[in-house]
């Protein structure tokens, strides 16, 4: 499909510039030669102009090469006028190129090229020759030069085009195997509780008398499965821009105090201990809940994530941002793991894996944190210390 796309794409652009190209050099040759024809013409006419005795008028410039051959009423040389030395076989010859039939008004003489008129007086005829040499050699070279220069830079075209077509079609296949493994993941996640529940009405079915824990099964699956579709409705609706939220001035500090608040019975019963370093009075422009959210995802993931008896850090600062920093120490996340973890459906490795979760929580995250025009990044060594940093503007 990209392949036959990148074809369309680049057979489209290249077809454009092609066409532009061939107009604009097309436009330039063509009033080139209308130009140059209107110069020969309007010189033929000042030729014209000879009086009787063959002198050549004001108007005609000296620098014209030309000739006249005068012809009686049987097409024979009566006489001949020119402005250079020549013998009788050259206007002899003059003549017979016209009298061959050559219709455009242009011969080849003597490795020169003439153009002519043919007048017919009263009771004689006169042709009118200008040597165009000159002119219709720099009309070859223009159209060769144009023809090379076309052929360059269809060359060049294609490169670039070609290039430009890689780099655009990128982010279109990028996001097109996003939603396929999104589409897979998510059917994998909702697989297994959809076969337990089904188990479980199996079990109901054949009339099993501890009915209530088969139901307490089901209502679990159940649950798990709304959380799930709540968390993919909510990350769909972040990505099309369609969310809803009322920003208002958020004292973050007040927030994250109170967040703490409601987490540290958590860390108690993990066996964590919570510390934690809050500026006084800073402010950001947001959505309270949804940052709250955010504080929340990044705290529970901490203390999962921890090792026993760990230690875990929220720092919040303000300086030219504002930055709020939620660490813990445990095994960590592998550096080439750490692009993807924002990544839905993702967990890290097979310790992260084992922990209850979908792998939803710091993709929403992050579309928090983007909705709120700030970033979040990660920073992790091995058994040692794992940081997520956020960075909201004032």
């Amino acid at each position: 499909m990209f392949k036959k796309l990148k074809k369309r794409l680049l057979a489209i652009n290249m077809i454009s510039i092609s066409l532009l190209m061939i107009f604009a050099f097309g436009s330039i040759f063509l009033f080139t030669y209308n130009r140059t024809s209107f110069e020969i013409q309007n010189a033929l006419n000042h030729l014209e102009g000879l009086k009787p005795n063959g002198e050549r008028p004001p108007i005609v410039p000296e620098r014209e090469i030309s000739f006249i051959i005068n012809l009686d009423d049987q097409n024979r040389i009566i006489s001949t006028n020119s402005f250079f030395t020549a013998d009788d076989a050259f206007y002899e010859n003059a003549l017979a190129l016209v009298q061959s039939g050559n219709n455009d008004k242009y011969i080849e003489l003597d490795d020169d090229k003439w153009a002519y008129r043919i007048v017919n007086r009263f009771d004689f005829t006169q042709i009118f020759f200008i040597k165009v040499t000159t002119q219709l050699n720099s009309l070859n070279r223009l159209a060769y030069t144009f023809v090379s220069v076309f052929l360059i830079m269809f060359v060049l075209n294609y490169l670039f085009s070609n290039y430009m077509t890689n780099e655009s079609i990128k982010p279109i296949k990028n996001a097109f195997e996003k939603q396929n493994q999104f589409i897979t993941d998510a059917s994998h996640e909702l697989k297994t509780p959809l076969a337990i529940i089904s188990t479980n009405v199996d079990v109901l079915l054949g009339g099993t008398e501890d009915s209530e824990k088969w139901l307490r099964y089901i209502k679990s699956e159940v649950t798990r499965m709304g959380k799930l579709t709540e968390n993919l409705l909510y990350l769909s609706q972040f990505n099309d821009k369609s969310i809803a939220s009322d920003v208002s001035d958020v004292n973050l500090s007040e927030l994250c105090e109170h967040v703490l608040l409601g987490m540290e019975a958590v860390a108690f019963e993990k066996n964590r201990t919570l510390n934690y370093e809050i500026e006084p009075n800073v402010f950001v422009k947001g959505n309270y809940e949804q940052l709250s959210q955010v504080l929340l995802i990044l705290l529970d993931n901490a203390i999962k994530y921890s090792s026993d008896q760990g230690c875990i850090e929220v720092i919040l600062t303000r300086r030219s941002q504002v930055h709020l920093e939620v660490s813990n120490d445990g095994p960590g996340i592998a550096e080439d793991a750490l692009d993807k973890i924002f990544n839905r459906f993702y967990k890290a490795d097979e310790s992260r894996s084992q922990t209850s979760g979908y792998g939803l929580g710091l993709a929403i995250a992050k579309s928090i944190v983007d909705h709120h025009h700030g970033k979040i990044s990660c920073h992790s060594e091995p058994d040692k210390i794992t940081r997520f940093t956020i960075k909201l503007p004032q």
